[in-house]
């Protein structure tokens, strides 16, 4: 009889340690798994952003290459001047996104921009302006 009572708490006891094996095992893995899905959101969002600062980028250069043609066609002075007060308007912007806001700005040959995205992320992008200057 004292026997089989020993048996029974020795498998009982390894049955305890197995437990707590699994369980340290199964916590690690789901910490790390935590971790992963933590590190994809964030690259995902780092994506979107620069996405959206490119996009404002390619929007910029193209803006500034129209006016740049329509101020070189410009032969009134009159409307030079309206076209320089209207670019002195645009060094600074904001553009929408389903995703977020990005907010630009010129700074010289510079672009800044900042993207905010609505899941509370805020990037900041430093772009060089490339005018060409063909025909001019």
């Amino acid at each position: 009889m004292l026997l089989k009572k020993k048996v029974k708490a020795g498998i009982l006891l390894y049955a305890l340690l197995m437990l707590a094996v699994f369980s340290l095992l199964l916590q690690f893995y789901l910490h790390r798994q935590e971790a992963e899905s933590r590190l994809v959101q964030v690259a995902r969002q780092e994506t979107t952003a620069y996405i959206m600062a490119q996009m404002v980028l390619d929007k910029v250069e193209q803006d500034l290459q129209v006016e740049k043609i329509v101020t070189g066609a410009v032969v009134n002075e009159k409307e030079a001047n309206l076209t320089t007060g209207s670019k002195q308007k645009e060094n600074r912007g904001r553009v929408s996104f389903q995703e977020g806001q990005a907010r630009y700005q010129l700074k010289g040959d510079q672009l800044l921009v900042t993207v905010e995205l609505t899941s509370d992320g805020l990037y900041t992008y430093q772009f060089p302006l490339e005018l060409s200057s063909e025909g001019g």
